[in-house]
């Protein structure tokens, strides 16, 4: 389990360096000084170091560091490493340069055999070096797993300076850095750092860049010698003092170096199963098992969840108990919630924490296709009437006569016609336009005061509903006044028809029908003369809305978004076959209710209008997804790639208050290659922040992660759990981690072969 970040330095010389040296340089660096190295090792709080002498190794002196170090008084060194520095000239005719080789020191019984192989072609002289042949050759022979540290104190395109640098020793270091050959590149200053870093940006790879004292003096550390100055810096690592932790961290070096020390207090800080006690980091943990492990029953009682009742009896079963440090606040990502939210349409768009923006033409929209659908039924109207009038006109039975009759009984002609009042519904439309308006500019007063304009529509918009207000209290007025006349009159009409003659009644219906037949004709006539005005269907408006936040674009998009929606239009609401131009030469009660879709008899046309609000509601619906501003890429509408979006807000722009985060299976519905290039980004930005706990099957999640610690769940049928953990290097005598994580999980072998390319078997990494 990895907490702690260490500080390294893979290169130091001793007395074995003298060849290389003037007479008396080394002295006092020998095996019976070396209290003098680990004492200023120790106050430099070095806690993993490797003596690097050229082309040499000197075992007893590494075998006594071995029985000194992490105890009194050099307890802050923790392990120390072979290792050798190595003159080689790589291609043929170029200067040799400088490479540290690390060995594995998990096979102390084989380290006795490097001076064997050394003497077989010991240098002597300062100016010889080993051909790239005999170097690998060396390697082989040894027959240890070894890290190569390359020398480089320059720009790869530098064609001067930097003896002893990599790029001197090859035709073209570009090409070589990509062979994978070497682990990492040594430098001795900073600045030097910036230009290898620059030059890497030319090539695939991600190699790691350190720096050592390469103290050869060591009353001096951590100085060169007395010449030399303090550098003060070090190399500092998030890894185990081991050989495979150094494996890790140049495989993985985003991950592994320049960690920051998690300041967080409030974390979980271990978890206790029976009598043994299993420590969480409070970087990034991974819980991984299979199915029915129990992986979600751990994280509900990490966060205090409600449990099940099998949980309970597991949990009583193995006595779990929860130990924090401070009083973490934690955020618990449940599985399938964020997929089920991302369905149902609840991501981003609650009240608390809504991305999205409101599309404002939803009313306009919904306001033109009900308008459309009234004045189309409206003008067919026109039509059947024009149709009934002449029918009347056939049907109504009149015969001129003689109007010289004198009337007894007085009767009041009733011909007034009653005005239509176009201005009532005009005001009624123009009123709610009004009161729109006056409640935006009442909910955002600070802004509509400092761009001025609103309030003079508004003020003229009030101004013109006043004028039409009086036209249309006019109108109504002058028919409120005939209708009175109108009942009038036939109320007289009906008291003086008791007292009429036979002939009166004869000549009174005489005229009734006279005044019939003129009234239906002058009508007939001023429709035919007057064209019936079929409305235009609403042109397409946008049903569109963006709202950028933290670099997305939340959008939102309705149906009818730029959509000429008549053709749709006549499909959802008329019978089939019938398009406008059909619709138009309907002139019967009998052919409309056969037109229109969903109504039997022409007095459910009601009927008809809420399926109008139907395709309304239907062209209305809102999709949402997500952009990148940068590219204007496409997150994608499924609920993963959603989801990936979620995991970048909720982690990068995470809630401060929230120390603990703890998320189960966050792959589930994303694609490995989002996993690795995106999910694992976000989860790494917040390693040194927060405390993250995961649930995965994923192998890309444990091993290109790089999690800081793997707790592996096993439960028996009888629900007894067992619990290996550590980090990825972790190794003790019954497991090693990254062998679990490779056999355990599904495609495990081929992630881990994939991240080290030398994973050969269960047994060796």
């Amino acid at each position: 389990m990895l907490n702690e970040i260490i500080n390294i330095d893979l290169h130091i010389h001793s007395i074995q360096s003298e060849y290389k040296e003037e007479e008396g340089y080394l002295n006092n660096s020998t095996i019976d000084n070396i209290d003098v190295l680990l004492k200023k090792l120790n106050e430099n709080n070095i806690n993993l170091f490797a003596i690097t002498d050229h082309n040499r190794f000197d075992i007893n002196l590494y075998n006594k560091v071995k029985t000194l170090i992490g105890k009194e008084p050099y307890k802050n060194i923790l392990n120390v490493l072979p290792g050798i520095e190595f003159d080689v000239q790589i291609d043929e005719g170029k200067e040799a340069c400088h490479i540290i080789c690390i060995f594995d020191d998990s096979k102390l019984n084989k380290l006795s055999n490097i001076n064997t192989v050394l003497n077989k072609k010991l240098l002597t002289k300062p100016t010889e070096y080993y051909t790239k042949d005999e170097f690998e050759d060396i390697l082989k022979k040894i027959n240890l797993s070894t890290l190569l540290i390359a020398h480089q104190h320059k720009h790869f395109d530098n064609a001067s300076g930097g003896k002893r640098s990599l790029s001197n020793s090859v035709d073209n270091i570009y090409e070589f850095i990509e062979t994978g050959y070497i682990n990492a590149l040594e430098y001795q200053r900073p600045s030097v750092q910036g230009m290898i870093i620059n030059s890497l940006k030319k090539v695939n790879k991600n190699v790691a860049s350190i720096i050592g004292s390469d103290c050869h003096q060591w009353e001096y550390y951590p100085q060169k010698d007395d010449k030399n100055g303090f550098k003060g810096y070090v190399s500092k690592i998030k890894a185990l003092p081991t050989f495979k932790g150094l494996v890790f961290s140049f495989t993985s070096m985003d991950t592994r170096f320049n960690r920051l020390k998690n300041t967080n207090v409030n974390y979980i800080n271990k978890i206790k199963i029976k009598d043994k006690e299993y420590p969480l980091s409070n970087g990034i943990n991974a819980i991984i098992g299979d199915n029915g492990s129990g992986k979600t029953m751990l994280m509900d009682i990490l966060t205090d969840s409600k449990l099940k009742n099998e949980y309970k009896v597991i949990k009583k079963l193995n006595e779990i108990e929860v130990i924090e440090s401070g009083n973490p606040s934690k955020e618990y990502i449940k599985q399938n919630q964020i997929i089920d939210d991302v369905r149902t349409g609840k991501l981003f768009s609650s009240s608390h924490e809504n991305k999205y923006k409101d599309i404002t033409t939803k009313q306009t929209f919904k306001t033109r296709i009900n308008n459309y659908a009234i004045k189309l039924i409206k003008a067919i109207n026109k039509n059947i009437e024009i149709e009934e009038l002449k029918d009347n006109l056939e049907n109504i039975i009149f015969e001129p006569a003689s109007e010289l009759y004198e009337f007894v009984i007085p009767s009041i002609k009733n011909d007034l016609s009653i005005v239509e009042n176009e201005f009532e519904e005009r005001v009624e439309y123009l009123q709610s336009i009004y009161e729109t308006l006056l409640d935006e500019y009442n909910d955002n007063k600070k802004f509509y005061n400092k761009n001025k304009g609103l309030t003079n529509i508004i003020t003229q918009l009030k101004k013109l509903i006043v004028e039409y207000t009086k036209k249309s209290d006019k109108i109504n007025q002058e028919i409120l006044i005939k209708n009175s006349i109108i009942g009038r009159c036939e109320v007289f009409n009906s008291n003086m028809s008791s007292n009429e003659t036979d002939k009166e009644k004869e000549f009174v219906e005489y005229k009734k029908n006279k005044q019939k037949f003129i009234k239906a004709f002058t009508t007939l006539i001023k429709l035919q003369n007057k064209d019936v005005v079929f409305p235009e269907f609403p042109k397409p408006i946008k049903g569109f809305s963006k709202k950028i936040n933290n670099g997305y674009s939340f959008n939102k998009v309705t149906g009818y978004n730029e959509v000429y929606e008549k053709d749709n239009f006549y499909i959802e609401l008329f019978t089939k076959g019938y398009d406008e131009e059909k619709a138009k030469k309907i002139n019967s009660k009998e052919d409309l209710v056969l037109a229109l879709n969903g109504i039997s008899k022409y007095e459910d046309i009601n009927n008809w209008y809420k399926k109008v609000d139907n395709f309304i509601h239907e062209c209305s619906l809102e999709e949402t997804y997500i952009e990148k501003v940068s590219t204007k890429q496409s997150m994608g509408k499924t609920p993963g790639e959603i989801a990936i979006v979620f995991y970048d807000f909720k982690l990068k722009h995470n809630d401060e208050e929230k120390n603990v985060i703890l998320i189960d299976q966050p792959e589930d519905d994303i694609s490995n290659k989002i996993i690795s290039d995106e999910l694992t980004k976000y989860i790494n930005e917040n390693r040194d922040k927060k405390q993250i706990i995961i649930v995965t099957h994923n192998p890309v999640l444990v091993v290109n992660l790089d999690v800081d610690n793997v707790i592996l769940l096993n439960k028996d049928y009888k629900n007894n759990l067992d619990v290996k953990n550590g980090c990825l290097e972790f190794a003790c005598e019954s497991y090693t981690m990254i062998n679990e994580v490779a056999n355990n999980m599904d495609g495990g072998i081929e992630i881990v072969e994939k991240r080290f390319r030398l994973y050969e078997n269960k047994n060796k990494s």
